[in-house]
């Protein structure tokens, strides 16, 4: 599949501007899915070993909380890309800290898409209660397995 053009959000019907997170809808959860699940075979971005289901995914969707631990959609795209923050640790002490997650359509990656929704997710950190003080100290994770 292509990068397309911006499209209407399936949820809403609004158009963003290019590159401009929104916050994820359930609408969006089986393009989340499509483009978890393509990032499998390779085994350098993803943990997981196996395909998931949409069903299989939909309490994960749910536990995002839009005013703490957002999910946005990229939806300029025909299959959107999307980036989240989540818990990093369960720990109270780790409560300002999050783990971003960032995946894009396999034909849109490459594009400098995850560069800015980093930067957009660094931009909103603080008002989802995330310290970016030591986010200099990031790496990218990589998975072999």
């Amino acid at each position: 599949m292509a990068c397309a053009a911006a499209a209407a959000h399936p949820a809403t019907g609004k158009r963003h501007a290019r590159h401009q997170p929104a916050p994820g809808h359930r609408a969006d959860l089986s393009g989340i899915v499509a483009i978890d699940n393509s990032t499998i075979a390779g085994r350098m971005l993803s943990a997981d070993l196996e395909p998931a289901s949409v069903a299989s995914r939909e309490d994960w969707f749910a536990a995002h909380n839009p005013q703490r631990r957002p999910l946005w959609v990229a939806s300029r795209m025909a299959m959107p890309s999307w980036i989240r923050l989540s818990d990093f640790y369960g720990r109270p002490a780790y409560n300002g800290t999050a783990e971003v997650s960032i995946y894009r359509d396999e034909n849109c990656r490459g594009r400098g898409l995850g560069h800015r929704l980093l930067q957009e997710a660094i931009e909103r950190a603080p008002a989802d209660g995330v310290d970016t003080s030591a986010w200099p100290l990031l790496w990218p994770p990589c998975f072999k397995h």
